[in-house]
C-alpha cells in the first residue's frame, strides 16, 4: 500500500512559508517608504542648506562689488584727476603726462588689488580722453557710447562683457557728462569664487547680470537660483541629475540590509523546518500513520534535548499501553476463535457421518466399486482436512477444494436433486490465506433446503467470486429453493449484534472470525439469491501489510 503524506504537515509548511513571504513583502514595502521619506527629507534639507550657502556667497559678491566701488571713488576724488580735468589746457606736455601717469598707476593698483577686475578705464568727458590700466597716456575711446545698461552701474558691451561703472559724484549737477571709472569684470573669476564660497566646486555655478527679476530656473528642478539685493545680479546652480551621494549610500545600505535580512529569514526558516516542522512531520505522518495501520510496536526515536521530547515520550507511552491492551485483547479473541474452531470440529454433524457411511455401505453392498472408491477417497480427504489441528488458516484454493469435497459427498446422497456449480478460484486470490472451515458450515446450511425444492426439480448450489483486488474480494455462496424474509432478517440481526451474549451460530462464528483475521470491514452479509434461495456473501478486505501469511499445505 502506498504511503500517503499527511495533509496537516503540508498545511503547516505552506502556511508558514506564506506567512514568511507576506512578512518579507511588508518589510520591503515599509523599507521603501522609510527610504523615500529619508531621502526626500535629506533632499529638502540639502536644498535649504545649499540655498543658504549660495545666498551667503552672493552677499559676499555684492560686498566685493561694493569694495570695488570704493576703490573707483578714490580715483575719482584724487587731486590729479581734478587738476587734469579742469586745468588740462593750461598744462604743459610734461605736466599732462605726469598726471596721466599717476592716474594710470591708480588704475593698475585697482586691477592688482581685485582679482575680479580684468581691465579698468578712467573716462574724462571734459577733455574727451580715456586713461586705462594698460597704457599711461590718454586716448579717445568711442565704445562707451555703445554700452547697454543692465542695471544701476552695470552695463554690457558689444562683446557681452560686464562693465561696472562708478560716476564722479563731486562734479556740479549741471554737467551733462560725468567723469567715470569703468571696470570690466572677470566673470570667470567671479563664478569660480562664488563656486568655492558655495562649497560646490564640482557643480556648474554661474553669476548672472540681470536686467530684471527674471526666473532663471526654466522649470528645471536641477537648477537653484538666488537673487541679489543691492545689485541686479543672480547666481544659479545647475546640479547633475544623477543620484545624490547620500541617497546612493542609503540605497546601498538598504540593499545590503535587505539581503542580510533575507538571508536571516532563510536561515531562520531552515532552522524552524529542522527544529519544528520535521519533528511535527515525524509525529503527524510517520507515527500516526503507523498507529492507523495498527503497528503498535513502532516507537519514535528521539534525543532528550529535542524540544518535542515530552510529546514523543508521551506518544511512546501511549503506544506501549495500546500495544499491551490490543495484544491481550487479540490473544483473547484468537483463543476464543480457536476454541470455536475446535468446538466446530468436534460437532461434526453425526447425521452427515451416518449418512455418508450408510451410502458407502450400500455402494459396497451393490458392488459399485468405482463410486465406493470415489466416496471413500472424498471422505478420507474430508476428515483429514477437518480433524487436522496444526493449521488455523489455509489458502483459499484449499478451502474451496474442501468445500468441493463436501459438496460431492452430499451429491452421493441427494443424487440428481442437487446441481453443484463451483467456479475455479481466480489466480489473483487463490493463494490468499483465510481462516479454516469458513465454507463448509455455509454449504451445510444450503443442503438443508434441498427437501424444500419442488419435487422433480433440482436445487442449484453455486460458488462464485467477485474480485476487485487480491486484498478486496467476495466469495459468494448461493442456492436455489425458498427462504422466508423473516429468516434473512433474523440472520442479519444476529450478524449485526456485537454483544457477546448472542447465540453463536455457524454464520455468526464465521462472520467474527473473518473480522478478527482480516479487518472490521470484512464479514458475512446475506440476501435473497437470484436462484430463489439464500445468498451468503463473504466479504474480505485486508488492510494490514505486516501480517505474515502462513504457508504450506500439511498432510
Amino acid at each position: 500500500m502506498k504511503k500517503e503524506k499527511h495533509r496537516g504537515s503540508r498545511t503547516i509548511l505552506s502556511s508558514t512559508l506564506l506567512l514568511v513571504a507576506v512578512m518579507t513583502i511588508v518589510y520591503i514595502l515599509v523599507l521603501v517608504v522609510v527610504m523615500n521619506g529619508v531621502t526626500s527629507q535629506h533632499m529638502i534639507e540639502q536644498k535649504g542648506s545649499l540655498t543658504k550657502r549660495m545666498q551667503m556667497a552672493l552677499q559676499q559678491t555684492e560686498h566685493d562689488l561694493g569694495s570695488l566701488a570704493y576703490w573707483e571713488r578714490r580715483i575719482l576724488q584724487t587731486k590729479e584727476l581734478q587738476k587734469l580735468t579742469y586745468m588740462y589746457e593750461d598744462l604743459d606736455w610734461y605736466s599732462r603726462f605726469s598726471l596721466q601717469r599717476s592716474l594710470h598707476s591708480l588704475l593698475v593698483d585697482l586691477k592688482n588689488h581685485n582679482s575680479f577686475v580684468e581691465n579698468a578705464w578712467l573716462y574724462i568727458p571734459r577733455i574727451d580722453k580715456t586713461i586705462s590700466n594698460s597704457r599711461p597716456y590718454a586716448s579717445k575711446e568711442g565704445w562707451f557710447s555703445e554700452l547697454s545698461e543692465v542695471g544701476v552701474g552695470l552695463y554690457r558691451n558689444a562683446a557681452g562683457q560686464i562693465i561696472y561703472m562708478v560716476s564722479d559724484l563731486t562734479i556740479p549737477p549741471d554737467e551733462t557728462q560725468r567723469t567715470c571709472v569703468f571696470v570690466q569684470l572677470d566673470t570667470e573669476a567671479f563664478e569660480s569664487y562664488i563656486r568655492i564660497a558655495a562649497s560646490e566646486e564640482n557643480e556648474e555655478v554661474r553669476l548672472h547680470w540681470l536686467p530684471g527679476e527674471d526666473d532663471l530656473t526654466g522649470g528645471e528642478e536641477s537648477i537653484l537660483a538666488v537673487y541679489g539685493t543691492a545689485y541686479p545680479v543672480a547666481m544659479t546652480l545647475r546640479r547633475d541629475n544623477g543620484e545624490d551621494a547620500f541617497v546612493s549610500h542609503v540605497t546601498r545600505l538598504a540593499v545590503v540590509f535587505t539581503m542580510l535580512s533575507t538571508m536571516v529569514a532563510l536561515i531562520a526558516t531552515l532552522i524552524w523546518r529542522r527544529r519544528v516542522y520535521v519533528p511535527l512531520e515525524k509525529l503527524l505522518t510517520e507515527a500516526f500513520e503507523k498507529m492507523r495501520q495498527g503497528d503498535f510496536h513502532y516507537r519514535i526515536q528521539y534525543k532528550e534535548t529535542s524540544p518535542f521530547a515530552i510529546v514523543y515520550g508521551s506518544y511512546n507511552q501511549m503506544m506501549e499501553k495500546m500495544e499491551y491492551y490490543v495484544e491481550n485483547d487479540l490473544k483473547q479473541q484468537i483463543l476464543v476463535s480457536r476454541a470455536n474452531l475446535k468446538q466446530l470440529q468436534s460437532q461434526i454433524n453425526p447425521h452427515f457421518m451416518y449418512n455418508s457411511y450408510y451410502i458407502l455401505y450400500r455402494l459396497i453392498k451393490r458392488k459399485d466399486e468405482v463410486n465406493a472408491l470415489k466416496l471413500a477417497e472424498y471422505l478420507g480427504k474430508f476428515f483429514q482436512y477437518v480433524t487436522r489441528n496444526a493449521d488455523d488458516e489455509k489458502k483459499l484454493s484449499d478451502e474451496i477444494d474442501h468445500a468441493r469435497n463436501y459438496a460431492v459427498i452430499q451429491q452421493f446422497r441427494f443424487r440428481d436433486a442437487v446441481d453443484i456449480q463451483i467456479d475455479e478460484v481466480p489466480d489473483a486470490i487463490a493463494s490468499v490465506y483465510v481462516p479454516r472451515l469458513i465454507l463448509q458450515p455455509i454449504l451445510e446450511n444450503a443442503f438443508n433446503y434441498v427437501y424444500e425444492v419442488t419435487e422433480g426439480q433440482t436445487m442449484v448450489l453455486r460458488i462464485r467470486y467477485e474480485v476487485r483486488s487480491s486484498r478486496d474480494f467476495d466469495v459468494i455462496v448461493e442456492n436455489g429453493g425458498t427462504v422466508q424474509d423473516s429468516t434473512i432478517e433474523g440472520i442479519r440481526a444476529k450478524l449485526e449484534d456485537t454483544s457477546d451474549l448472542i447465540e453463536t451460530t455457524a454464520l455468526v462464528n464465521i462472520h467474527r472470525r473473518l473480522q478478527i483475521y482480516f479487518s472490521r470491514e470484512s464479514g458475512i452479509s446475506v440476501e435473497r439469491s437470484m436462484l430463489g434461495g439464500l445468498c451468503v456473501r463473504l466479504h474480505i478486505v485486508e488492510h494490514s501489510q505486516d501480517r505474515e501469511q502462513a504457508g504450506g499445505e500439511g498432510t
